[in-house]
């Protein structure tokens, strides 16, 4: 089983959708997390349309880390400085509590 081999991390996506798209997470996402973190020797990280900290609450129950890629840059290219730091303040925040 190539999961029981993992050296790293195991980055596990979230949804079946295009990088940057609108959609849902998969449903069966938290059962399939959890089912590799059973067999895995190394952290499972979830990502690909994560973009809210409700996301976020939603995902750091069941995954070790989280990855924000597209979004970041989607507000990197259309939002102030200030907007930007409010934004990764709110995922920050939702991570610590």
């Amino acid at each position: 089983d190539i999961v029981s081999h993992a050296e790293g991390f195991i980055y596990t996506v979230t949804m079946n959708a295009t990088t940057g798209q609108n959609g849902a997470f998969h449903p069966e996402l938290k059962r399939k997390i959890e089912s590799i973190k059973a067999i895995a020797n190394v952290p499972v990280v979830a990502g690909f349309g994560i973009r809210t900290p409700q996301h976020v609450a939603d995902i750091k129950e069941v995954a070790d880390g989280i990855v924000i890629g597209s979004e970041i840059v989607k507000r990197f290219k259309s939002n102030t400085r200030e907007e930007i730091i409010k934004y990764l303040q709110s995922i920050q925040q939702t991570l610590n509590n």
